[in-house]
């Protein structure tokens, strides 16, 4: 008997997706912080750091392919063309992919040191 997973269950898994892709592709310092009983307008962050402006490129790249597959629809992006941070919002999921400097300047952590952190590496195996 198969059981009917929620929109909820969908969110986290999406939302885990992302910050595994993130790590896949090598960014440092991945957080996913759960939001929903802090946050209007989102359920999830997923933040990271890349190393250079091809790395978080590539990184959105990778991540709008991956939502596309799962029909996942973007509804909004900012920042793509730029060295320093981008953001994909997907609604309930907005990443936040800086650079070194710009994490450091922006401390978006800190906005929201009361959230919980999710271990998005539970269970996860590279290449699945």
């Amino acid at each position: 008997m198969s059981r009917e997973v929620n929109t909820e269950d969908k969110c986290l898994e999406r939302a885990k997706i992302i910050a595994r892709i993130c790590y896949e592709k090598r960014l440092e310092d991945i957080r996913l912080i759960d939001l929903r009983n802090m946050c209007p307008y989102a359920d999830y962050f997923v933040i990271g750091t890349g190393k250079s402006a091809p790395q978080i490129r590539g990184v959105l790249k990778d991540i709008q392919a991956e939502m596309s597959k799962l029909k996942y629809r973007l509804i909004n992006e900012a920042g793509r063309g730029g060295d320093e941070w981008a953001l994909i919002d997907y609604g309930d999921i907005v990443a936040h992919i800086f650079s070194s400097e710009a994490r450091e300047y922006y401390q978006l952590e800190e906005l929201w040191a009361d959230a919980p952190e999710i271990d998005f590496l539970a269970g996860y195996k590279a290449g699945k």
